[in-house]
């Protein structure tokens, strides 16, 4: 009989086909979760410099809107202050009152022999002071603002003689007018 004995210690001897030493199997394991770990860590480092880059344009874009508030708010204090200058023109530059729309009107008569040389504008009462040869031309003038206004009151005439003879006689006056009607004050707009 043959017997054959293998001297070598049992860890040195070599395997059987079908048999695995646990060391390669664990090296297997380790190289495995060595490759899981790289390539996890390879997507999330990815993923982190996406979202990085998505963080930088917000923050270029939130810089940006900042900016545009900024020049918003400063068009809107531009646009309070050209509001606050254009209430104080329309102050300055428009009429208050009527009266004032339809002065020139007033004042563009038409009578002969009868001149206006001093207007006072108060309060929405226009004052008329003149002077005119004929008392009939006054009259005319009356009629005139009368059919232009509410109210025409006559405050004084008194004749004042210049030279000799009838001819150099005047005649000043002071009228006051309130209440001038709306056609008056719209055909004067209308020119």
């Amino acid at each position: 009989m043959n017997m054959r004995m293998n001297l070598l210690p049992k860890d040195e001897r070599p395997l059987k086909q079908s048999q695995v030493r646990w060391e390669f199997l664990l090296g297997l394991a380790a190289l495995l979760v060595l490759g899981a770990v790289l390539t996890l860590t390879w997507v999330e480092a990815t993923r982190v410099k996406a979202l990085a880059t998505v963080h930088e344009d917000a923050l270029a874009r939130e810089a940006a809107l900042i900016r545009q508030v900024q020049a918003v708010n400063a068009l809107r204090e531009e646009i309070k202050a050209l509001e606050s200058q254009e209430e104080v023109f329309k102050n300055i530059l428009s009429p208050q009152d009527e009266a004032l729309l339809a002065l020139a009107e007033l004042t563009a008569h038409g009578t002969s022999d009868l001149w206006i040389e001093g207007v006072i504008w108060e309060n929405g009462q226009v004052s008329l002071a003149g002077y005119t040869r004929e008392l009939t031309s006054l009259t005319g003038f009356l009629n005139f603002l009368a059919e232009r206004c509410d109210e025409v009151d006559l405050r004084y005439t008194q004749p004042v003689t210049s030279g000799s003879g009838p001819s150099a006689a005047f005649h000043r006056f002071l009228v006051d007018v309130k209440g001038v009607k709306a056609h008056a004050a719209a055909e004067f707009g209308e020119r």
